[in-house]
């Protein structure tokens, strides 16, 4: 590559510039995901009143009203949701069109010497592979990942007042987690720099033979380009299965991680309910809990990973 590319404090201004400019907006998208979060909570908490009231003796009319309170929960958790992502997507698209606008801009008036200088295939990959992932990022990711970590804090919150005793198993899984965030963050950033690097360069050929076709056909240089191309082909797929590598060690290790949490909270939590510090109802409104963290914590990973492209 051999037009700029932007270090992390320039991501992280340009980021910062782009959230303040929707500030609005992204705020009510995380106050809607916020209040479906808490709605979304009403299940586990109810159903572990309902163990409880069952153990000690209740009536068919309080468990039947506490199933119409959940049902009735779902139901708003599922509306709130959805105008909620409805408006995520409306302020990622708008945010993504002025970023869109002021890209154009910025390639329209570069000055030809740095184009001619760079060459096709640079330019093209910032045109289109590196612009499709950009505006997955923009769209998508930035609105997701303040969800998320939202929806995260409300649950634990939510796991800490269910049951205090069990915090600290809630915590276990966060020295894996961490050591292997932070082995994988180290390389994916120069793994996915080389990778957009080497799509360049084989969208430079490709876009190079075919405009000069005639004359590849008029000096006999076909072999020539076909070996260049599957050069080109090699050193994208070392690139691509570079990175590969680090995802397979990045998720499986982040699914062990999000699992002891449960594995403890259980474990421990049979323990307190033999001593009578903790009920079964308690134990199992923290373990739904913990249950409902794995698919947010799941999908800041993947938004995290995503972002590094």
């Amino acid at each position: 590559m051999k037009l700029p590319i932007a270090d992390a404090a320039l991501v992280r201004k340009e980021t910062s510039r782009l959230l303040k400019r929707h500030s609005r907006a992204l705020f009510w998208v995380v106050l809607l995901h916020a209040i479906g979060a808490v709605a979304g909570l009403a299940g586990p908490w109810l159903l572990g009143q309902m163990i409880d009231q069952i153990s000690s003796g209740t009536t068919a009319a309080r468990i039947n009203t506490s199933l119409v309170i959940i049902a009735v929960a779902v139901v708003v958790q599922a509306v709130i949701n959805r105008y909620g992502q409805l408006l995520a997507v409306k302020v990622g698209e708008n945010a993504f069109a002025e970023l869109r606008e002021e890209f154009m801009d910025r390639v329209i008036s570069l000055p030809l010497s740095t184009v001619e200088r760079a060459g096709t295939g640079d330019l093209v990959s910032r045109t289109t592979t590196d612009m499709d992932r950009a505006q997955f990022t923009v769209r998508f990711a930035i609105p997701r990942i303040l969800v998320i970590i939202a929806t995260i804090i409300i649950t634990l919150v939510a796991c800490i007042a269910a049951g205090p005793q069990l915090a600290p198993a809630l915590l276990i899984g966060i020295p894996s987690l961490l050591l292997v965030l932070r082995w994988y963050f180290k390389r994916a950033t120069p793994a996915y720099l080389n990778e957009s690097a080497n799509w360049a360069v084989i969208n430079g050929t490709i876009t190079e033979t075919v405009e000069g076709g005639r004359t590849v056909d008029a000096l006999g240089l076909g072999r020539r380009r076909r070996n260049k191309l599957l050069q080109d082909l090699s050193g994208v797929y070392k690139a691509e299965m570079e990175t590969l590598r680090l995802r397979t060690v990045l998720f499986p290790t982040v699914d062990f991680s999000f699992l002891l949490p449960l594995f403890a909270v259980l474990i421990y939590g049979s323990y307190l309910v033999s001593t009578g510090d903790l009920t079964v109802g308690a134990v199992t409104t923290v373990a739904l809990f913990t249950i409902q963290l794995q698919h947010p914590l799941g999908e800041l990973i993947f938004w995290l990973d995503n972002t590094q492209v």
